[in-house]
């Protein structure tokens, strides 16, 4: 009963060691299957001795698996698949992704080759290292992407200048940014950070567009009641569709480092042209 126990852990995970607890569990089930004739029982103890005392040593490894070091390798197993998210930055680290790949090859259990139980004490150490790396990488893009945060509030809050009219729009705002930085704090992958950002500079632009949307309403006179003045003839309406190219934001503004005003005036001119050109195969740019 105590092989067939430890048969069923293997459902859940590629441990080390079961060809040689199947072995056990088929010795102790073909002498248990005599157990109601002596004779018999006494015949299969004799036939199986030496195949028992043959896996002996190879038992107790496991065992002593089982006792100490399962859960461990359970760890390093489910560590292992979470970094795979990952992999690319992790690459970009020497130290890390080496101690990954010896993770790796620690829990790496091949059917019919003997496997080394003296590196499970390894696992410990390397499973640290590696996640303080990706610990580190992980709130590196976080702060990055409060920065983000951060810059398009500043943009909101410069387009609505002091105008108390618009002290709803701000704090909505405010309200889902708030929100948008307590859900950094819940990611723990570089890569579902680094494409988190694309909806907040869309909800910026929306939200500066109807700042100005209303400052422009605000600011309009309003029209002097008179007599009713003379009806107009209509005036021409030109139905000729216009030309939009849209324009990705990272395409017009490619990322670069800058730092001087001569770095600042040569990048604006390169974006300068580069608008002019495409305005001159269309009558409207639309920058995303």
């Amino acid at each position: 009963r105590h092989y067939e126990m430890l048969l069923e852990r293997y459902k859940h995970y590629h441990y080390p060691g079961r060809q040689e607890v199947q072995e056990a569990a088929r010795i102790v089930r073909s002498v248990l299957e005599k157990r109601n004739d002596d004779f018999a029982l006494v015949d299969a103890l004799v036939a199986n001795i030496d195949a028992f005392n043959d896996i002996l040593d190879d038992l107790k490894d496991v065992e002593d698996f089982f006792d100490s070091q399962a859960g461990l390798f359970e760890e390093g197993v489910r560590f292992e698949g979470s970094m795979k998210i990952d992999m690319d930055y992790i690459r970009d680290e020497e130290d890390a992704y080496t101690k990954l790949n010896r993770i790796r090859a620690i829990i790496l259990v091949q059917d019919g080759k003997v496997y080394d139980y003296s590196r499970l004490h390894e696992l410990r150490g390397l499973i640290d290292t590696v996640r303080a790396a990706h610990d580190k990488m992980v709130e590196e893009k976080r702060r990055e992407e409060n920065e983000i945060i951060n810059q398009c509030m500043t943009s909101i809050y410069q387009a609505a200048g002091k105008a108390e009219y618009l002290k709803g729009i701000l704090e909505h705002a405010s309200d889902y940014y708030k929100r948008q930085r307590d859900r950094l704090k819940l990611i723990t992958s570089v890569v579902e950070l680094s494409g988190i950002s694309n909806s907040w500079f869309d909800f910026k632009d929306k939200t500066v567009a109807s700042i100005e949307g209303t400052i422009r309403s605000h600011n309009t006179p309003k029209p002097v009641v008179g007599p009713d003045p003379k009806p107009q003839p209509p005036k021409p309406v030109d139905v000729t569709p216009k030309k939009v190219r849209p324009l990705d934001r990272r395409i017009a503004f490619p990322v670069k480092v800058l730092a001087s005003k001569e770095d600042i005036d040569e990048y604006l001119e390169q974006v300068r042209k580069k608008l002019l050109a495409e305005l001159e195969q269309v009558d409207e740019i639309s920058i995303k």
